[in-house]
């Protein structure tokens, strides 16, 4: 077998919302290289992976989820946030917040570089929010080098890893998602490639996705936090999803 709605960001008081806002100007970035239906629940150790390299677990309780478009980050997201009562960030719902557009608006109207900028500044908004907090991470955002220190250093990683067929299934067809009207599935083959390591790279916990509903995902998800010391008792009343 192949292994796999809570609240968008609310910061709450002024204070918070100021702090989030500062955590939209950042330093000049050094660019990186280029380079289903549901079935029956699977044990957490037959659908996840570990930490592919070793990485002090002693970081703040602020779960990041990162993967390409058509991941399942949102939904598991929100998922994740309705069992804990954490708040959640959508990284496109925070650019819009900052600019008023989607990304497949941003990219069509000014560009890759636009886009690249404004979807960091979208990430640095939700790794400034207050832990215990869940964050998803726009796809492209783990092409920048600082971006990718950025969330070693601001939680806990979960790599929710799709396949080609899967990620083109998924995605097609949605009106907000960015290169996918000329680039199709070669496109996604390529970014596929290109990201996975980097992906990779900043993950604490690899969940293959690819035939698993984003319940049994976030399932997987809460019995593994339940072994992190920095979140377990925060989690105390949390439900199963």
């Amino acid at each position: 077998m192949g292994c796999a709605s809570g609240a968008l960001l609310h910061a709450g008081s002024a204070n918070d919302n100021e702090r989030i806002r500062k955590a939209v100007v950042g330093a000049n970035r050094e660019r990186a290289p280029r380079m289903s239906p549901p079935m029956e629940r699977e044990s957490v150790a037959q659908c996840t992976r570990r930490p592919h390299t070793a990485r002090p677990m002693k970081r703040p309780c602020r779960l990041v989820l990162v993967g390409m478009m058509g991941s399942g980050k949102t939904s598991v997201g929100r998922l994740l946030a309705k069992r804990t009562g954490w708040p959640y960030a959508d990284n496109d719902e925070l650019l819009l917040q900052l600019v008023g557009k989607t990304p497949k608006e941003l990219l069509s109207e000014r560009g890759e570089a636009a886009l690249r900028e404004f979807e960091s500044a979208a990430l640095r908004m939700g790794l400034a929010m207050r832990e215990p907090s869940i964050v998803s991470a726009a796809g492209g955002t783990i092409l920048d080098l600082q971006n990718r220190r950025d969330l070693r250093a601001a939680g806990l990683g979960v790599w929710l890893k799709a396949g080609p067929a899967a990620i083109q299934q998924r995605a097609m067809g949605a009106p907000h998602r960015a290169w996918l009207d000329t680039g199709g599935l070669e496109w996604i083959r390529d970014a596929v490639a290109e990201r996975d390591p980097l992906y990779a790279s900043v993950a604490d916990l690899t969940i293959e996705v690819d035939r698993r509903s984003s319940r049994q995902v976030a399932r997987d998800v809460l019995t593994w936090l339940r072994e992190v010391d920095t979140c377990r008792a925060l989690l105390s009343g949390a439900d199963q999803p």
